[in-house]
């Protein structure tokens, strides 16, 4: 099993049995051995006994031969397909190590986008038939994303699987299999994505009342899930990961949140966020050991996904529509209406102010002065002149 995640390496099945073999490419051709000394006793080479050894060596053959052909003008090797493309791209990412790899829903998805498909929705392999992944054009990409629009997916949803096929084009420039990716200025933009509405925009004071009501007669755990996100606008993969030495209860209290894995290193971000006296005193003395995690409140941390069906099931039972990203909205909606700078609230909630102001902020509503009242009313009619308010039309003419 430790083999299978040395890079170049992959496994040939015949006959029931799968053989190591050794892949390199360069500038859109790839070259394929068997990882074998026998291969390398016909290139005239020592037999290495290090398996990853042999595969490494092996695999710096394949690429010098693969410069030099390209150096001398000529090209026996081959372009990949999209499909093989993608297997190699999907291959890479398992073999990532933990901190940089995916996690386990998000690879599904990417396979899905990818390779998979689903009834209603071709993958690009299966669209892009065969075709070369250096052949691939913006026109193919426009017409996938007709494909979908006709399919009734959301504009979020398709902009989420353009993000794959992104990561998978990229990949494709950074590994030489292509010089640019199809998807860049100037070529396929991506999709906007949707707009915030009403129904998903922050909770009212009323509401986050009624939730809290609930929530304080229920699950401990599930109440200061609740009043993480609320307080601090944390994300709820953020928010399960908190612990209690993460709190700091002085004069300058703040949170320290272990940040999503957004960036392209894979790595969690450290962000902190003033700690809010609400939040404080609510948690009272529900403050546990140091290493404990403040959702939990053992040293065993809550899974996301065990908080997401934690959640289903306490709206089910009263009929309240309890979101972590709706609390999340409220948060970043309070503190700009409360007078924070954007640039200040998206560091808090670990996004860019673009992505703040497109999908967490309704726009602030404003007043009209009382000049502009006096304007649109019959007090402010001046003789000789007509407002529209005070016109034939609103006379019933």
């Amino acid at each position: 099993m430790q083999a299978k995640s040395i890079p170049h390496l992959y496994w040939v099945n015949q006959k029931g049995k799968n053989y190591p073999n050794v892949r390199a490419q360069f500038n859109g051709r790839i070259k394929t051995a068997p990882a074998t000394n026998g291969w390398l006793k016909e290139k005239g080479r020592q037999p290495i006994k290090g398996f990853e050894s042999r595969v490494a060596a092996i695999h710096a053959i394949l690429e010098g031969e693969l410069r030099n052909e390209a150096q001398q003008g000529f090209h026996p090797g081959r372009s990949l397909t999209v499909k093989e493309a993608v297997a190699t791209f999907l291959r890479s990412l398992r073999e990532l190590p933990d901190a940089r790899k995916p996690i386990p829903k998000q690879l599904q998805r990417t396979e899905s986008v990818l390779s998979l498909g689903a009834p209603r929705r071709p993958s690009l392999v299966s669209f892009l038939k065969g075709q070369g992944v250096d052949k691939v054009t913006p026109k193919d990409l426009s017409s996938l994303y007709v494909r979908y629009e006709k399919a009734d997916y959301r504009p979020e949803t398709i902009k989420s699987y353009f993000s794959d096929i992104r990561r998978f084009f990229n990949w494709c420039c950074e590994v030489d299999l292509i010089a640019k990716s199809p998807i860049r200025k100037g070529a396929f933009q991506m999709p906007s994505g949707g707009e915030l509405d009403l129904a998903g925009a922050a909770y009212t004071p009323k509401d986050v009342g009624r939730i809290e009501q609930e929530l304080k007669q229920g699950s401990p755990p599930l109440y200061r899930a609740f009043l993480f996100a609320l307080y601090t606008g944390a994300r709820r993969s953020e928010i399960t990961k908190v612990r209690f030495k993460d709190l700091s209860l002085g004069p300058q209290g703040h949170v320290q949140i272990h940040g999503a894995r957004k960036n392209l290193e894979r790595r969690s971000k450290l962000r902190l966020v003033p700690l809010h006296p609400e939040l404080a005193r609510k948690l009272g003395r529900r403050l546990g050991a140091a290493t404990d995690f403040v959702v939990s409140g053992d040293p065993k941390p809550m899974s996301p996904d065990a908080l997401k069906s934690a959640i289903a099931r306490f709206n089910k039972k009263t009929g309240l529509s309890l979101g972590l990203q709706r609390l999340r909205r409220t948060f970043g909606q309070r503190m700009v209406d409360s007078g924070s700078a954007i640039d200040t609230v998206a560091e808090w909630m670990g996004n860019s102010p673009k992505v703040l102001e497109r999908w967490y902020l309704m726009p602030a509503l404003k007043q009209f002065s009382p000049e502009a009242v006096a304007a649109l009313s019959d007090r402010g009619h001046h003789p000789g002149k007509e407002s529209f308010l005070s016109g034939p039309l609103s006379r019933g003419a």
